[in-house]
């Protein structure tokens, strides 16, 4: 059989932070069934032995978590943590900040639905080698933030601008092992997986001039060990071993390689009390925390009906992904955000299309696929979006809107223009403060309008609203319409 690198097997995982795939972003080809019927709590209502059960459970709660270490081992690089990255890319050595120093483009292919807003400032925590402490710069009225994610993709806190103002103080990242006392004047930052994600973005107008400002913030961004932190000492963090999500023995390609995957992860998981029925029922299809996945102890029937389960499993994840927004003007918002509490199925829908989202009161992310009639966007026409001066995006911290094509790419255009807000150089007002924009192949020959350019074939939009006010967190404000004008 063939047998692929580590880095092969996750290139395709995208850097997915900010809902870096909308729900719905690709055109859903919707199969219904009667597993598509499944509620959360009629697929873990009671705990079963029957192996096709185990394996629908063991896919709905296991796959984000095994998706987020696969961009953890991407962007960490276990084989070779020291490896030189692209300027766009934001890995590093586990414990170690990555930054990125250009903004993302259309040659940024390690990414889908990147933003075009932020330069991002990365950094995996393995907490067996914590607590942790983080410092950062003032940011001098910069908005800025970072965003806490748990192993299993879920963001209960994003602190930063919002919550601190141009000064953050020193963040305490601790984990389960921890006993004693969160220092005085440290933000405790508390760790419920072993490994967890701090996602800092740091906004940027694009100019060389901002970049390089930015990239001064970026390098007074640092984590140290507590005990560094204590001592006064600049150290650098240790660069701790990571278990290979796949054994070497295993092809990436074999059907039974997501609970390869999930075993692996299991190993290293902090099983929390809610889970632990859940977890040991496992046992059953060959999945436990001490021994990973081991299917030598199972039948060729047993591992057939472990194959259909998981395809039942990627279905009714597909479908509920799909499920997640509130519809309007050819907007899907969703407004749950990170927080999924103990609803598994919500989680992996979540990630299928927008793993690594922020919290809700962070950023807010309406997707645009459909015009208002709800016809798919695309090239062949010519669509207008009217942001009313009285009513324009209403945020304390940015907006914008960004062009993708259908593939998540930023589309190349001769104006190097992928997105529009509030911040867009010589962005174009009417007299009452109204914004018009105009998505189309060509240059518009009107006035008074801000071009976005688009793709020959299908394209999607992303509006992300940080620092939302309370109007588009209850859904009393929403995006404009989507106004298809004509052909091109």
């Amino acid at each position: 059989m063939k047998k692929h690198s580590v880095n092969s097997v996750f290139l395709a995982v995208a850097l997915c932070f900010a809902a870096l795939l909308p729900a719905g972003a690709l055109a859903a080809k919707e199969v219904q069934s009667p597993v598509t019927e499944l509620t959360m709590e009629e697929l873990f209502g009671e705990r079963s032995s029957d192996p096709h059960t185990l394996a629908m459970q063991a896919y709905v709660w296991g796959m984000p978590m095994v998706e987020w270490a696969k961009v953890r081992s991407y962007q960490t690089r276990p084989d070779n943590p020291w490896v030189e990255r692209p300027a766009h890319n934001v890995g590093a050595p586990i414990n170690h900040f990555g930054r990125a120093r250009v903004l993302y483009g259309p040659d940024s292919k390690d990414g889908v639905g990147v933003n075009n807003d932020t330069l991002y400032t990365n950094v995996w925590f393995d907490l067996e080698a914590g607590p942790f402490v983080v410092e950062t710069p003032d940011f001098k009225g910069r908005y800025y933030t970072f965003t806490v994610y748990q192993g299993d993709t879920s963001s209960a806190e994003s602190l930063g601008h919002r919550t601190h103002g141009s000064q953050m103080p020193p963040l305490f990242v601790y984990g389960e092992n921890f006993t004693g006392e969160v220092p005085e004047g440290l933000v405790p930052v508390r760790a419920n997986t072993r490994y967890i994600l701090l996602s800092g973005r740091i906004l940027v107008d694009g100019s060389e001039e901002d970049l390089a400002r930015a990239h001064a913030l970026q390098d007074q961004v640092r984590s140290r060990t507590f005990h560094a932190w204590q001592a006064g000492v600049e150290k650098e963090p240790p660069v701790t071993w990571q278990r290979a999500l796949l054994p070497s023995s295993v092809d990436s390609e074999d059907e039974l390689a997501f609970f390869h995957m999930l075993g692996s992860v299991l190993q290293d998981w902090l099983i929390q009390p809610e889970e632990a029925e859940l977890v040991a029922s496992l046992a059953a299809i060959g999945l436990t925390p001490e021994t990973g996945f081991d299917p030598a102890q199972l039948s060729p029937a047993d591992l057939d009906t472990l194959r259909r389960g998981l395809a039942d499993a990627r279905v009714l994840v597909d479908y509920q992904s799909h499920r997640l927004g509130v519809d309007s003007g050819g907007w899907t918002t969703n407004y749950s955000g990170g927080y999924f509490g103990n609803d598994y199925l919500l989680r992996a829908a979540v990630a299928k299309d927008q793993i690594g989202v922020s919290v809700p009161e962070e950023a807010v992310y309406p997707i645009g696929r459909v015009d208002s009639t709800g016809a798919p966007l695309t090239g062949e026409h010519q669509y207008r979006i009217r942001l009313a001066g009285d009513n324009l995006p209403p945020v304390k911290g940015f907006w914008s809107v960004t062009l993708y094509d259908d593939d998540g790419i930023l589309v190349d255009n001769p104006i190097n223009r992928y997105a529009i807000g509030d911040r867009t150089i010589g962005l174009v007002t009417g007299e009452n403060g109204d914004i018009v924009i105009a998505l189309q192949r060509e240059e518009p020959t009107e006035a008074g309008v801000n071009w976005l350019p688009t793709p020959e074939g299908p394209f999607y939009l992303m509006m992300r609203l940080y620092i939302a006010e309370p109007a588009a967190l209850d859904g009393t404000w929403t995006p404009p319409s989507i106004e298809r004008i004509n052909s091109n």
